[in-house]
């Protein structure tokens, strides 16, 4: 016993349950923000610890052998356990601690959110950030199902009520077209080709009710989940597409397209995480220092005619 307790790490632990969920060696590096190498090398000192084969190693990845299996609710306590010990430090010293998993939403704020991070970093240098990025349904997914600890995202509407939000920023949408455009003709725009966000994203949603309202049923659509690729599309001729409202206005300043009209639309950027944790130390950090900076509200007026 006491040999086990001076050789076995809570990093080894981690990664054994890490693996375990992910059945991958892959996807638990991926998950950890480690090398490949480095989660083999930690599951193998594991087992040669414990002198136990913890997984077998099978075409479809790594499955957990009967006896990993009988160890892995101990490896979940004994990490839990871990946790609580730092976590109560942390109160005890009032720095909070510990691993904080922060989503950012693709197409988010990404100022803000790195403005947030940068000065989590400086304030609570004891919590450890792991940064995914996704879209914003993914990183609200991931939340809800506690694959994250928080997470910024867009949102137009109300979101689950087991969120508990902070709006950090606000921004309308713009429909750009290639520099040389010219004004906008509606009965033109079927023959156009529309680069839009996916149909299921705040901002897909937005732009569909714009081609509803004017009954435009564009001969191609080309679906485009990063607003960065959009900017590049339109900037290149390849039709018009929708842009948030301060990133189209820096692309008209520089010449890379035209503002033709407001969508009509704003959208909030929320810092979420699940209302049960939101009191625990790190995610009350984080939303404390969010609350600190006032909600950025984009007002880009747009040079164009009316929508009538």
């Amino acid at each position: 016993m006491l040999r086990l307790a001076t050789t076995v790490e809570i990093q080894q632990l981690r990664t054994f349950l890490a693996v375990a969920r992910a059945g991958s060696i892959t996807r638990a590096a991926a998950e950890l923000r480690l090398s490949q190498p480095a989660v083999s090398a930690q599951v193998k000192a594991l087992e040669d610890t414990l002198e136990l084969a913890l997984f077998e190693r099978t075409a479809r990845g790594m499955q957990l052998t009967p006896e990993g299996e009988r160890l892995r609710t101990t490896a979940e306590r004994a990490v839990d356990a871990h946790h609580e010990v730092l976590s109560a430090a942390a109160r005890i010293r009032g720095m909070p601690s510990g691993v904080l998993r922060l989503g950012l939403g693709a197409n988010s704020n990404a100022s803000v959110a790195g403005r947030l991070v940068s000065a989590l970093g400086e304030r609570y240098p004891a919590i450890e950030l792991r940064l995914t990025e996704g879209d914003s349904s993914t990183v609200i997914a991931e939340l809800l199902a506690g694959r994250l600890d928080a997470g910024f995202f867009n949102a137009e509407a109300d979101v689950d009520a087991r969120m508990h939000c902070e709006e950090v920023a606000r921004f309308g949408l713009r429909l750009v077209a290639p520099a040389g455009f010219g004004e906008l003709q509606w009965e033109t725009m079927a023959a156009t080709p529309w680069i839009l966000p996916p149909a299921d994203s705040s901002c897909g949603q937005a732009a569909r009710a714009l081609l509803e309202r004017h009954a435009i049923e564009p001969v191609r659509i080309v679906e485009v989940d990063r607003e960065s690729a959009t900017r590049t599309l339109v900037a290149a001729g390849a039709g018009v597409g929708v842009l948030h409202d301060y990133t189209a206005e820096d692309a008209r300043a520089r010449g890379e397209v035209e503002v033709l009209l407001e969508v009509g639309h704003t959208l909030r950027v929320l810092l979420g995480c699940l209302d049960a944790r939101r009191e625990e130390p790190a995610l009350d950090a984080l939303r404390s220092l969010a609350r600190a900076l006032p909600p950025q509200r984009h007002c880009v007026a747009a040079p164009t005619p009316d929508e009538r």
